[in-house]
């Protein structure tokens, strides 16, 4: 049977209660407050590539370079994850694996799926008869977290090759595109595609939540990118 193909994210929702977490705190306590830049960064590295991230060598280094911190103390930080129960141990031991069940639970919410069947058997921390419940968000943030992230990437591809590949602010071809709602989605605008535009990333952040004829005067006022 084909592998399936895990679904990286763009982004993933932060708890309020993080720093409430009994796990966290031990882990400040442990390791200082350094430990959750080393954390945080994994998470960063786990779900850009799905639900897990495989350790190799060169990790440590990537993430001290990151990071700022020695090597050593990057190594120790995971180890008292996977103490911790914030990493799995058993999936290190075994397949050199960093991931653990509450970033199984998050990328099956956060990929709309439900159940464990897209979880790779033997990564699979969840167990078989796992049900998790779609979130409920404002309405703000129906378009980051209720439109399937393989359907959103479907349709910034579709968007890209529309306007070939090209910033219909800037006309900058290439590089880091995102896809830009043109009325604002906070305000109302809506995920059809006539309410989507190519935007480099640099026009996408100084635009934010204008319209397009502010941003073309806040342009004016500010300098051209």
């Amino acid at each position: 049977m084909a592998r399936n193909k895990e679904v990286g994210l763009d982004y993933f929702p932060f708890d309020i209660n993080f720093f409430q977490d009994i796990k966290i705190r031990k882990l400040i306590k442990y390791q200082s407050g350094k430990a959750i830049t080393v954390y945080a960064l994994l998470l960063c590295l786990i779900y850009k590539s799905g639900y897990y991230v495989r350790w190799y060598e060169e990790l440590a280094f990537i993430i001290s370079e990151q990071t700022g911190f020695e090597e050593s103390y990057i190594l120790e930080v995971i180890k008292c994850c996977m103490a911790l129960g914030l990493l799995s141990k058993e999936l290190y031991d075994k397949e050199k694996i960093l991931t653990s069940k509450g970033i199984q639970k998050r990328w099956i919410k956060l990929t709309d799926y439900v159940g464990n069947n897209f979880l790779t058997s033997k990564l699979n921390l969840l167990g078989s008869a796992i049900k998790i419940p779609k979130y409920k968000l404002d309405p703000e943030y129906r378009r980051m977290f209720n439109i399937n992230v393989k359907e959103w990437i479907r349709i910034s591809r579709a968007v890209f090759k529309r306007d070939n590949y090209t910033c219909q602010y800037c006309g900058k071809v290439g590089g880091k595109l995102e896809v830009d709602h043109i009325f604002p989605f906070s305000k109302g605008g809506s995920d059809s595609l006539n309410n989507l535009t190519t935007a480099c990333q640099k026009c996408n952040r100084q635009k934010r939540d204008k319209s397009v004829d502010d941003f073309l005067k806040w342009r004016a006022n500010h300098g051209k990118t």
